[in-house]
């Protein structure tokens, strides 16, 4: 039905209509690839890791040397990421992948909304609905944040495949729901390889892709039970719900989504160690970063997500919702079957009650798994959701005059997308209206950090070598100058450049580990306030690891040369330089004595804060109840032990001690955790000469944690260790007696784990 006046277009309206759409769209994006063309920024993070991905994947291509994408390094990272990062070769220019970060996932929804709802003989005013509902999608908030900064409720930054991810899944649930209505078998093969390809983006893809397939079951089955009401029984329904066809149907959608799952479950990607990995990662975030949820902090997270629009959107759907209720109503009046009625609205009904299933297992997924901060893992589910209430909005207003819904539809998309457009163009325009719209289109902050990372890079230049920083600020202003560390290694690896910690690996627990600090050649922080240095004071219990990061902060505020540190760099943001490793060491330790210190901080510095062992002739060698002998290696350092701290996680204690105050530069102690096999499971390493540089006594017993990432699965441990010289391992050292591995270097041995 097009109505009066509402006959289908088939001429110039029908092209001219999807065209303005384009062109809307193409004003969008060259407005995005202004603000990524101004930016210095570089890429924050986990986009490294997916430039990293592509650049292993095209050196192989380029190589010739083929081999499973899905184990090219980093493994953690899926290949789909490359069809956004880098789809036509690698280059050292970062900022199309920026662009295409933004521009793709637009484009994505905007092309799903089309398939599902696009036919081929539509009125005017159908053409004009469609097109107004992609204006409103389109300009949602949760695509225009750009640089990662302080002082935002940014959910994004562009060069995140979060949004990508939504996109293709609501680009395949469009396909699937499109091949239902037109039962093309086709279609559907289509859909289902694209709903498995969410997995390629991120491993939460499998969970999106499973609710894409459950939904569109749900959807098609519900659709035939309502098209047969008038003849069906309830055995007859059954028969349906479970007939071949539906087998077909269920076999087809889950196809691609098992291609990909069997692949990645064979491969590094989805290996066990992977899983624990984000796993690890995300208690790590429940545990120490978590947000209380309360209602003014689920606004502050969902408006700069979907602002204005969601408003306009769920009102229009409402206007939407009424009307259809009302026919329903009217019909059922009418002396219709109440049967066949009821199956008929409630048919009528049903994307948006799939819709509002969607989202409540996306809420669930999103604050039960991961944090209220983190609601871009919300948005695939929210994408999904938008298709299926769009799709019932547009049906609600086909064919009718709803004069109210189309004047507010077209208001809405008009204003969401002007007001869009003059912030993208207008640079200076008060900041406040990206406030009022959710939006965050900064593209000129960094410069300041960009000179201190030019200064880095010209220090690690003159020295011929990488360099170390510790990052005590932790904050995104911050943050370029890491990252612009990590971007350099990636696309130069030889050159020297710089490396940076901080106290959060992602890994374990957050604590400020004295070991990296000791060894960095800078450090960057943030001087404390007043009220920061008088809770810094000695006596003052501190509490979590922003109470260590403000009390060492305190302290290298006051630290000098004589604390072996230089000044470089002074104000909000501060650097200092090490210029003396070992008296910076003596002194911090020295001064950490009087402070009252987190127990975690305690443990984790053990080797730096106290020693716990006294002092044992340097020639003794200890013999253990399990038989095991002192290791001497090079009448340098004496390994007297290598015990089973906890299993799962496991943990080992090494009991170790100088044997000389002279020790060579650069020693560091590794451990493999081994398989039958001789396989290396777990890899870990300290540095042996920074734990003496707080006292460097011959004799002095030292017990140093290593946490070794994996999990025992037997009673049986099997391991090596050994002590290597060089940060790139230029020699192993020998030890006494004589190792069984490594050419008598490495010292393997088993033992049994209660």
């Amino acid at each position: 039905m097009t109505g009066p006046g509402r006959r289908a277009q088939t001429g110039f309206l029908a092209f001219l209509i999807p065209f303005a759409l384009f062109l809307c769209l193409m004003v969008l994006s060259i407005g995005v690839w202004r603000h990524v063309k101004e930016s210095v920024q570089p890429p924050m993070y986990d986009p490294i890791n997916y430039m990293q991905k592509a650049k292993a994947f095209w050196d192989m291509v380029a190589s010739g040397h083929w081999q499973n994408p899905l184990d090219l390094q980093p493994v953690f990272r899926p290949p789909g990421t490359i069809f956004l990062s880098y789809p036509f070769g690698f280059t050292e220019d970062f900022k199309g992948y920026l662009a295409r970060s933004v521009i793709v996932p637009i484009l994505a929804i905007a092309t799903a909304l089309y398939v599902v709802r696009f036919r081929g003989k539509m009125s005017t005013a159908e053409h004009l609905d469609l097109a107004a509902v992609a204006l409103i999608l389109t300009t949602m908030p949760c695509f225009y944040h750009f640089e990662a900064i302080d002082g935002t409720n940014s959910p994004v930054h562009w060069g995140l495949v979060d949004n990508f991810l939504a996109g293709i899944a609501a680009l395949a649930f469009a396909i699937g729901y499109r091949g239902a209505e037109r039962r093309s078998w086709l279609l559907l093969m289509l859909a289902s390889l694209t709903t498995g390809f969410c997995l390629m983006i991120k491993p939460a893809g499998t969970i999106v892709a499973a609710i894409i397939i459950v939904v569109l079951l749900v959807s098609m089955i519900t659709r035939e039970l309502s098209a047969s009401s008038d003849t069906l029984s309830l055995s007859g329904a059954f028969r349906l719900i479970f007939s071949f066809r539906a087998v077909c149907l269920l076999a087809t959608l889950s196809l691609g989504t098992a291609l990909f799952l069997v692949a990645s479950l064979n491969s590094g990607y989805m290996s066990r160690d992977t899983i624990q990995y984000g796993n690890t990662a995300m208690k790590i975030l429940r545990d120490n970063f978590a947000s209380a949820l309360s209602v003014k902090r689920l606004t502050s997270v969902l408006f700069p997500s979907f602002g204005l629009n969601l408003i306009f959107f769920g009102l229009i759907t409402a206007i939407g919702a009424i009307t259809v209720a009302r026919v329903g109503i009217r019909a059922r009046a009418s002396g219709l079957r109440a049967r066949a009625s009821g199956l008929a609205l409630l048919a009528k009904f049903l994307d948006p009650i799939l819709a509002t299933a969607v989202v409540a297992l996306g809420v669930f997924f999103w604050l039960v798994y991961a944090d209220l901060s983190q609601v871009r893992y919300f948005f695939p589910f929210a994408f999904i959701s938008f298709i299926l209430t769009a799709i019932f909005l547009l049906d609600a207003i086909r064919g009718r005059n709803a004069p109210f819904a189309r004047a507010l539809l077209y208001g809405s998309s008009g204003m969401l997308f002007g007001a869009l457009t003059l912030m993208l163009y207008l640079p200076h325009l008060d900041q406040t209206w990206q406030q009022r719209f959710g939006v965050n289109l900064s593209s000129s902050n960094g410069k300041k950090t960009r000179t201190l990372t030019d200064l880095l890079l010209h220090e690690s230049k003159r020295q011929g070598r990488d360099l170390g920083l510790y990052d005590l600020a932790c904050s995104w202003d911050v943050s370029p100058i890491t990252c612009w560390g990590l971007t350099k290694k990636v696309l130069h690896p030889a050159e020297p450049a710089f490396g940076t910690y901080t106290p959060s690996d992602w890994v374990y627990a957050p604590v400020v580990h004295l070991d990296d600090v000791f060894r960095s050649d800078f450090i960057l922080y943030h001087p404390p306030d007043s009220a920061v240095q008088k809770a810094a004071a000695p006596g003052v219990k501190r509490t979590g690891v922003y109470g260590e990061v403000d009390t060492i902060s305190a302290w290298l505020t006051e630290a000098n040369q004589e604390s072996g540190l230089k000044n470089v760099v002074s104000g909000k943001l501060a650097m200092k330089q090490v210029v003396d490793a070992k008296l910076f060491a003596r002194s911090f330790a020295g001064w950490a004595a009087s402070q009252s210190w987190p127990d975690t901080f305690m443990t984790e510095n053990a080797d730096f804060l106290l020693n716990t062992g006294a002092a044992t002739p340097p020639s003794q060698v200890i013999n253990r109840d399990s038989g095991e002998a002192t290791e001497i290696f090079e009448q340098a350092i004496a390994i007297d032990g290598v015990q089973v701290e906890t299993a799962s996680p496991l943990m080992l204690r090494i009991d170790w001690r100088p044997i000389t105050e002279n020790l060579p530069d650069d020693l560091f102690f590794f451990v493999h955790v081994i398989d039958q096999q001789g396989g290396v499971l777990s890899a870990r390493q300290f540095n042996l000469n920074s734990r003496l540089w707080v006292n460097p006594t011959a004799g002095l017993l030292h017990h140093t944690l290593v946490r070794c990432n994996i999990h025992l699965t037997s009673g049986v441990l099997r391991y090596g260790f050994g002590i290597f010289q060089g940060i790139h391992t230029q020699r192993l050292l020998n030890p006494s007696p004589a190792g069984n591995d490594f050419a008598g270097k490495r010292v393997d041995r088993v033992t049994k784990v209660p």
